[in-house]
């Protein structure tokens, strides 16, 4: 999994709706957040904390491992303004454990989003869950070997 102090891989996102993003045209901070399924509740955090995160020119991006149709009927319907992509694979091209079905995900509980602050130049700047005191700080660090 990566590390603050680490590089990103290189990465094309295709979003469910929207234009594509390519880590070699970034030109800002970018939040990537892992979520497994697409849980309304978490969703509603990131919906909270994109309009903070795109006045100070931040960029954020939702990986999901839901179903594609499930993505293309709650996009809309949540109002979502930032890309989210339906990308499985990417959990384990980054890094991030397989889905492990345990009695929490039999519960119906579902894992915490996973935040990776990435500066332009793709240097992980933060890993660690999403809050948006942390990811505004990471995104703001000037270098991308600041935490």
């Amino acid at each position: 999994m990566l590390r603050v102090g680490d590089f990103a891989p290189p990465f094309h996102l295709s979003p469910v709706f929207g234009l594509e993003i390519d880590s070699g045209e970034l030109t800002r901070s970018l939040v990537v957040v892992f979520q497994r399924g697409l849980p309304r509740r978490r969703i509603a955090l990131l919906t909270e904390a994109w309009p903070e995160l795109d006045r100070e020119g931040f960029g954020l991006v939702l990986i999901t491992d839901a179903t594609l149709p499930r993505a293309r009927d709650l996009v809309p319907r949540l109002h979502l303004r930032f890309p989210v992509v339906v990308g499985p694979d990417l959990f384990k091209s980054w890094g991030l454990p397989p889905r492990r079905l345990g009695l929490a995900s039999i519960l119906g509980a579902m894992p915490r989003p996973l935040a990776i602050v990435l500066g332009p130049d793709l240097g992980v700047r933060y890993v660690g869950g999403f809050s948006v005191e942390r990811v505004l700080t990471a995104a703001r660090a000037p270098g991308s070997s600041s935490s």
